[in-house]
């Protein structure tokens, strides 16, 4: 397990291999696909993580935060 602070959003969360946790919500793998604890579904791809919910990239934001 480690932990990891997103530079854009200053939320930490605790990662390992098949999940993801912040103090709200929790995030299980699936593939190549993250699925929160609410339906967000977050695809992994060759340059980052993308949520296909808000359009987020992690290039540019926290895609794991879940703000539109």
């Amino acid at each position: 397990m480690s932990i990891f602070t997103n530079f854009f959003s200053g939320i930490t969360y605790f990662t390992s291999d098949s999940f993801k946790a912040s103090l709200e919500h929790t995030y299980f793998k699936s593939g190549d696909t993250w699925i929160s604890d609410e339906g967000q579904v977050i695809i992994e791809q060759d340059d980052g993580y993308f949520n296909i919910h808000t359009g987020v990239h992690s290039s540019w934001g926290d895609p794991f935060e879940e703000k539109l």
